[in-house]
């Protein structure tokens, strides 16, 4: 029997360690990480790794994160989705910068005024949605036949850089702009300019990608965290546990997928980083590890993916004989790569 986990954000995206690190007590992680064999592995999205984990070809963010939104309708083979993310743009030393929505608030009332204006401007191109304040899609009538930016790696940063390119570049532009004209237009939006508020000013696009023609399903346990992971495993044909059931499996061939750390260690969000390893501690690398001491496994891997840097691959085998080697320090993680 295997485990595998996939932990995206796994690895601290800088050579110094956050603060507070050093008083981090992770005992599970740390025998693992002191006695796993590490390779680096090529950059890689978390979509990219939680399909490859399953055995699935790439199909985009948009179908993951849609196959995994409570509530909605899932993908049907072969429709084609784009994720049409409400975000915040504002000026800042002369550049325009792009927020996520996540800091704005928006409540159920504005989730419906934005749906229903842009479900209009849309409506030529697909048939929009917008089954949470912060995350839109858009089914496509036809291949957008442009290349378009994560949203969280466009955040923070001057949007001039990441506008859509590629042959349909320019009039996916136009179409944000439409779009972003019917949201200025929007009362929630009036009162939030008028009180000196961010607003919920334009849509992104982003993670274009096909549904698949048929479930794969394997005799693997899938154990998923988040809407990407959660998406995946459905669209794999297997019905996903959440990880506070992992510790009840460990003894099976099982995988698991988390998106904990992925946006605190995007973000540099040290303190959100730190509280999201605790928390795997206790799901899944105690569990993990005491599978391995009792050799009720035989086998562990830990893969890290990263998005513009290499990844890392830890496989740890049931050795309890191994007493000569020790536990590693946290700041194993540390990306010693980084300026």
């Amino acid at each position: 029997m295997s485990l595998q986990l996939l932990v995206p954000g796994l690895l601290w995206p800088h050579r110094d360690a956050p603060p507070g690190l050093d008083h981090l007590q992770l005992p599970a992680l740390s025998w693992l990480l002191g006695r796993a064999r590490v390779q680096a592995t090529p950059s890689s999205t978390p979509e990219h790794a939680f399909t490859t984990a399953l055995g699935l070809g790439d199909m985009g963010a948009a179908v993951l994160r849609r196959a995994g939104e409570p509530g909605a309708a899932a993908p049907q083979p072969g429709e084609r989705w784009l994720c049409a993310d409400p975000a915040s743009l504002r000026f800042a030393r002369d550049q325009m910068l792009l927020a996520d929505a996540s800091g704005l608030e928006l409540g159920e009332p504005e989730r419906l005024a934005m749906e229903l204006a842009l479900k209009e401007v849309l409506a030529p191109h697909g048939e929009f949605s917008l089954p949470h304040p912060q995350r839109g899609y858009l089914r496509l009538a036809a291949p957008s036949e442009a290349i378009f930016s994560a949203l969280d790696d466009v955040a923070g940063r001057p949007v001039a850089f990441f506008l859509p390119e590629g042959d349909k570049g320019l009039r996916w532009g136009r179409i944000i702009n439409e779009a972003q004209i019917a949201l200025h237009e929007l009362p929630f939006n009036q009162s939030r300019k008028s009180a000196h508020r961010p607003e919920a000013n334009t849509l992104w696009f982003w993670g274009e990608g096909v549904a698949p023609a048929a479930a794969i399903n394997t005799d693997v346990s899938v154990f998923a965290e988040g809407l990407l992971a959660e998406g995946c495993a459905r669209l794999g044909g297997h019905s996903p546990r959440g990880l506070d059931q992992f510790a009840s499996h460990a003894d099976e061939r099982a995988v698991a997928l988390s998106e904990r750390l992925d946006r605190a260690a995007l973000f540099g969000d040290a303190e959100a980083w730190m509280a999201g390893l605790e928390a795997l501690e206790t799901a899944v690398f105690e569990p993990a590890m005491h599978a391995l001491r009792k050799r009720r496994v035989s086998e562990l891997e830990i893969i890290a993916p990263e998005r513009h840097r290499e990844g890392r691959h830890y496989h740890v085998t049931a050795r309890p004989w191994a007493f000569w080697l020790k536990p590693a320090p946290l700041t194993a993680l540390l990306d010693t790569a980084a300026p």
